[in-house]
């Protein structure tokens, strides 16, 4: 993609995201799940939650949306990977170079308009360097606080971005587990033999806990 193109969630990949939701073959099945990573799942965020992108014969039939590290706001991303002095000016480079709008939408802007009733189960690594956890797990809680979604999370501790499934055989496990259980929770077809690896404790009861197995910074 030329670098002018690039928006990172915002109009440009919203509108390629409903263009992809408009590709899906028909007749779609009854239950569909959702899932993206990184800048995807980032997408998928803003997409869900802008009005008419997601047609309604795909709205009404998803079941579970599955996201691995999606940033909460570019600027935040750019704090920790380069310092919170930076990250201004990154950011105006950005809307310079790029499509990208400071001012524009961002996941954690959007989620006071996400469907509600939809269950969200996030994913995160504490390896990840590019976004870290913090990041994602801010995205979690202020779905918690409208208290509208079952939001579940998994930490995973060996993984590097982008290949939580894949990279570590415990982790590939652990996911595969929590995958397996949330399909089982929310009636969607699964292998019992996996879903009874994991024990999902509803991120919303006990966030607390699994902050203090994170290395948080603060981005406020």
């Amino acid at each position: 993609m030329h670098l002018s193109l690039v928006n990172l969630a915002q109009a440009g990949d919203i509108r390629e995201y409903a263009a992809k939701l408009d590709q899906l073959p028909q007749p779609l099945a009854d239950d569909v799940v959702l899932f993206g990573t990184s800048r995807g799942a980032a997408t998928m965020l803003t997409a869900l939650s802008s009005d008419n992108v997601v047609p309604r014969n795909v709205s009404g039939r998803i079941r579970l949306v599955v996201l691995e590290a999606p940033f909460d706001t570019v600027r935040n991303v750019l704090a920790y990977r380069h310092g919170a002095w930076l990250a201004p000016v990154l950011v105006r480079l950005l809307s310079w170079a790029t499509q990208f709008d400071p001012a524009g939408v961002s996941p954690l802007s959007a989620l006071d308009r996400f469907p509600a009733h939809l269950p969200v189960a996030w994913i995160v690594s504490v390896r990840d360097t590019k976004v870290p956890p913090a990041n994602t797990l801010r995205l979690a809680r202020r779905l918690c606080e409208r208290g509208l979604n079952d939001v579940w999370v998994l930490v995973l501790e060996h993984s590097t971005h982008s290949s939580f499934a894949t990279e570590s055989a415990a982790d590939r496990d652990r996911y595969q587990g929590f995958v397996h259980d949330l399909y089982r929770r929310y009636g969607l077809p699964h292998i019992p033999a996996y879903a009874s690896s994991v024990a999902l404790r509803a991120f919303c009861d006990q966030c607390t806990v699994a902050e203090r197995e994170l290395p948080v910074i603060d981005l406020t």
